[in-house]
């Protein structure tokens, strides 16, 4: 298989336009699709928790049969609970952590993640199926949502490569025959003991028919605006943490039979945000919380995307069939004062880029009562990467230009038994062919080198699941996750330490879900034992004093998760989550050092939500949260602890059939805490965000 010739991006245009001009003409008409897009209001007055529809496995399914352990946020609990990003939404989860950095997003599930200096993540993230690859894109806003899935655990069979620890899938909302509009403003300013400043966040959005039950187009906007609360005191300047973003979706639904339908969504954003946020604890440049010493103001993030996403669905007698073409491109680029003093050293520039082009076509057994649930596909993508690292205080500069072509076949099935017992395999066999070229400007040389490989691998999975009764299934799973190997753009000097091989898990979870008084409580555990291989793991040389990567370690992930839903009485929910996952090095020696026994960096063993929320039919709304992260380590020497934190968000408000007013107020008692420690600085940090407070009103029409 190494020298198979890999389809270019060229050929997946192709592919894609094929699908939409001939595979509709191929069918005749059977099945009417569901009808997708819902207000707000819908569950409201409802006695019950609302059943979700989950497609974790790429087919329709109540998330309470889905053999894993998944978190599913509606769009009214997005609202509810206000998440307006991943990183909010990851405080909600149990076992998910997000380290964030100046620009960087690494999403952390259940203690497994990759350096910060890698561009892709251990953790997948989808909108709409369409891979969002660099962890640089890993925090979208998240307006006009339809639901968002929190798979835990390996998902290679049917996700592949780079969701080694798990997924999250963000569906958007889509258009219908119900007309659905939404508009709403809010005003915000953090705490005044750290200077009052300012921010909005304004969006629109509405959807409908522009031909009932054939053509439907739906329109979603978000600008969000903010002073920051970063303050530096060298300059005097207090931009040093502010936001600006600007996105924008446009979706059209076609449905020219009962039995076919054509998605089409195009997406923009634009951001230019400042990124001044890392703080000297000690030394001559200390500051105090929320503050920074930079003797420039240059330090802003410029973020620019776009995607376009094509989706074609036949629904058959027998079978349905589904092509999605996609491409995503996204651009980061990160001005920043290259040590963070108020010494005058220059301004590191650092631009990190994707584009990638995908055709993913599946097939799958008809949605109707079966003993036997199937689905296959192929999956193929190209996908170029651009690096561009200027650091003036190390006299370099590093161009990277990597390109990936992916090819990938997969399939699963689930076969019942006696209604009751519910064996699933699945197993995919991928191809990864790379090739990376680095130019590199020292002080002394200048040089250009290169390399390629090919990663092929299987990725299996196997679950038996049972159901005791018809509230109560249990389940065991086993599955392969994959984090595929790549370029060390940030160190290398040659191509000999330029690249790095795969990384592999093997997830053994066991669990039960179960709902209780006609569903009116949802209770879910899991407990997972997770094996990591060939962990990717950077490492500094003793002869040259660089750092390179290499896969020289073995590690483990061992723990648990809880959650529950409960409605206790009409209106009044109730709402936990509990995880904990212990996280080790079993195998590592570098430079005469033993890390076995090492906890892994940025893997809390604890974390927690606790949620109360009371809506009452006269219009009241309330609500509360408890968010608690528990100690973890910044660095694999555990050198340097970042102390946990306890969070409290506050609700209330008034609501009607047309229009909300809520006010809010995000860590209510003002909590002092760090995010992110430097592993190779341990005198530097990032602060958490001060206590917020703001009002938000929504009008619905």
């Amino acid at each position: 298989m190494k020298n198979m010739r890999i389809p270019s991006k060229h050929f997946i245009v192709v592919l894609g336009a094929f699908n939409f001009f001939f595979l509709p003409a191929a069918f005749g008409e059977d099945i009417e699709p569901s009808v997708i897009g819902k207000s707000k209001g819908s569950t409201k007055d409802s006695t019950t928790l609302e059943v979700m529809t989950v497609t974790a496995q790429k087919r329709e399914e109540n998330v309470q049969n889905v053999p894993m352990s998944i978190t599913v946020f509606s769009g009214a609990q997005i609202e509810d609970a206000d998440i307006g990003n991943i990183q909010e939404l990851t405080l909600q989860s149990p076992n998910i952590f997000m380290k964030q950095g100046a620009s960087t997003n690494v999403i952390i599930i259940r203690g497994i993640s990759n350096d910060a200096d890698f561009i892709h993540s251990t953790t997948g993230l989808y909108v709409d199926d369409i891979n969002y690859s660099l962890n640089y894109m890993h925090n979208p806003s998240l307006f006009d949502i339809e639901r968002i899935e929190v798979l835990r655990g390996p998902q290679g069979t049917l996700y592949g490569r780079n969701s080694e620890s798990g997924v999250i899938n963000i569906v958007t909302r889509q258009p219908g025959n119900q007309f659905y509009g939404k508009a709403y403003g809010e005003i915000s300013a953090y705490d005044p003991d750290q200077g009052t400043s300012f921010g909005y966040r304004t969006g629109l959005s509405f959807s409908g028919p522009i031909i009932e039950d054939q053509l439907f187009i739906g329109i979603a906007g978000e600008i969000e605006t903010s002073d920051g609360y970063i303050k530096n005191i060298f300059t005097g300047n207090d931009e040093a943490g502010d936001t600006d973003k600007k996105n924008g979706r446009i979706t059209t639904r076609w449905t020219p039979r009962d039995n076919l339908e054509f998605g089409l969504t195009l997406d923009a954003l634009d951001t230019d945000s400042g990124n001044g946020n890392v703080r000297y604890l000690e030394g001559p440049w200390k500051t105090g919380p929320h503050q920074i010493s930079y003797d420039t103001d240059n330090n802003s993030i410029e973020e620019n995307g776009d995607g376009q996403a094509l989706k074609i669905k036949y629904w058959g007698e027998d079978v349905t069939l589904l092509s999605i073409t996609g491409r995503r491109f996204y651009e980061n680029r990160m001005l920043r004062d290259s040590l963070g003093t108020s010494v005058p050293d220059g301004v590191n520039d650092l631009t990190y880029s994707s584009d990638l082009i995908s055709q993913e076509l599946r097939v799958s057994s008809a949605d109707k009562d079966s003993h036997f649930d199937w689905l296959g596909g192929i999956y193929v993508s190209s996908e170029d990467n651009v690096t561009d690292i200027d650091m003036p205080s190390l006299k370099e500069i590093r161009n990277t230009d990597m390109e990936t072509q992916e090819y990938a076949v997969f399939g699963q099935g689930t076969l019942t038994f006696f209604d009751k017992l519910h064996l699933t395999a699945g197993l995919r066999y991928s191809v990864d062919d790379m090739e990376g070229v680095m130019d590199y400007y020292g002080s002394s040389d200048s040089y250009t080198f290169g390399a390629s490989f090919d990663d092929d691998v299987l990725l299996p999975k196997f679950s038996i699941a049972y159901d005791l009764t018809p509230e109560i299934m249990t389940y065991f799973t086993v599955s392969r996750g994959y984090n595929a190997g790549g370029f060390n753009t940030a160190y290398a000097l040659d191509s000999q330490k330029f690249t790095y091989g795969p990384e592999f898990t093997w997830n053994y979870e066991i669990g039960a879900k179960s709902a209780f008084m006609g569903n009116r409580i949802f209770l879910n555990l899991a407990l997972f034992y997770i094996a990591i291989d060939d962990k990717q793991v950077p490492e500094l040389d003793g002869i040259t004093d660089i750092m390179h990567v290499r896969n020289a370690a073995e590690a483990h992930s061992e723990g648990f998760e809880v959650e529950l839903q409960a409605r206790l009485l009409d209106g009044l929910d109730v709402f936990a989550g509990i995880g904990y996952a212990n996280v080790e090095f079993d195998e590592w020696t570098t430079s005469g050092f033993d890390y076995a026994g090492k906890k892994l960096p940025n893997a809390p063993e604890f974390t927690a939500n606790i949620g109360v929320q009371y809506r009452h039919l006269s219009g009241f709304f309330g609500r509360t949260d408890l968010l608690v992260t528990d100690d973890y380590y910044s660095d694999a020497f555990n050198s340097q602890e970042i102390d946990g934190r306890t969070i409290v968000n506050f609700r209330i408000g008034y609501e009607s059939e047309s229009w909300d007013a809520i006010l809010w107020c995000k860590n209510l008692f003002n909590e002092e805490y760090q995010t992110v420690g430097f592993a190779r600085r341990h005198d530097r940090a990032v602060d958490g965000a001060p206590r917020m407070f703001g009002a938000t009103f929504t009008k619905y029409f």
